[in-house]
């Protein structure tokens, strides 16, 4: 029972914070839409109040271990859960690609359309085509961005192989690419992160969702790589940045 009042209790809090914040992301982006470099401040303030606030009405206490990269940049990281976004949106303020279908979640797809999130749907190469143009076009703007490489969440007992056709915009400008690595622990061990806190296979999201509201504290990690590669070559780039990121897993082998 308090497990379940506690979940509620966060989703409300939750939903106060987004209906709090959209508004006001909305109300300053109108009153500096001439003012680019000022807009992709206010931009990155609220998705970092976002994060933070998102993380904190679930019960989330992000530790950061090395410099977060400079705005703007391009960063990949690994890819466990939905919490990532908020974990790194606290951290970084940066916006995302994401996962077509996350454009139809109510509420939260229309507010990831009107921050600048990139969509895609990588079972069309036209897809991927469009997104590598509109990563270019963001690199231009000034505009922070974050890549899941992996193409899809695991259970983080290992980091997937990297795809790499998002990372051509950044091999053929020679934008500097970097790395982080996230891990999750649940305090006491009252629940296993693999399956309360990971969202993959074919778990349900909102019993998911609803599961994971209800745990007393998550311990979220996002470690950076201080260093940025840039490699001209899409597939040597990619190669480069699954190794770090495995470093910084804890797992040096590359597959």
């Amino acid at each position: 029972m308090i497990r379940h009042l506690r979940a509620g209790l966060r989703a409300l809090l939750f939903l106060g914070l987004c209906l709090t914040l959209f508004p006001a992301f909305l109300v300053g982006h109108a009153i500096l839409w001439r003012h680019d470099t000022a807009r992709e401040r206010w931009r990155r303030a609220i998705l970092k109040a976002w994060g933070r606030g998102g993380c904190w009405t679930a019960g989330t206490r992000i530790r950061v271990e090395g410099p977060p990269p400079s705005p703007p940049f391009l960063l990949v990281s690994n890819h466990l859960s939905y919490l990532d976004i908020l974990v790194l949106s606290g951290t970084t303020g940066a916006v995302f690609v994401a996962k077509r279908e996350v454009r139809g979640w109510p509420l939260l797809g229309l507010m990831a359309a009107a921050s600048g999130t990139l969509f895609i749907d990588r079972a069309r190469r036209a897809d991927t085509l469009t997104v590598s143009r509109d990563l270019a076009a963001a690199f231009a703007s000034g505009r922070s961005v974050i890549v899941f490489p992996e193409g899809t969440s695991s259970s983080g007992d290992d980091v997937l192989p990297f795809r790499s056709s998002l990372l051509e915009p950044a091999a053929a400008s020679g934008h500097p690419v970097h790395a982080a690595c996230l891990a999750y622990r649940i305090p006491g061990g009252q629940a296993d992160p693999r399956e309360a806190v990971c969202w993959w296979g074919d778990m349900d999201f909102g019993a998911h969702f609803w599961n994971l509201l209800g745990l007393p504290r998550i311990e979220a990690t996002v470690r950076f790589d201080p260093d940025p590669e840039t490699d001209s070559d899409r597939k040597a780039l990619t190669a480069r940045l699954e190794t770090r990121v495995r470093r910084l897993a804890g797992n040096d082998t590359a597959t």
